[in-house]
């Protein structure tokens, strides 16, 4: 008899409105976490994609600096030279 009862209200309980309405909720709630997670983790590789470049922009401009400081040197090695 105790059994049937207690059946009898969660039966009643998983067919009110209200839990249905926050049953749904809690699943759009899931979407809504999954989501976020897929975002944090795309956002995630377009920083280390951006830090990868900004590296790699870094190094080229630390050579294109090297060559320019022995071009200078050339240049005035050039110059003084071409006084003599």
């Amino acid at each position: 008899m105790a059994m049937q009862r207690n059946v009898q209200k969660l039966l009643q309980l998983l067919f009110w409105g209200g839990w249905k309405l926050y049953g749904r909720e809690q699943g759009n709630l899931l979407d809504v976490e999954g989501h976020l997670a897929q975002m944090r983790q795309i956002l995630d590789t377009k920083e280390l994609t951006s830090s990868a470049s900004k590296r790699i922009l870094e190094d080229q401009l630390s050579d294109l600096k090297c060559d320019l400081e022995g071009q200078e040197t050339t240049l005035t090695k050039t110059q003084k030279e071409r006084q003599v």
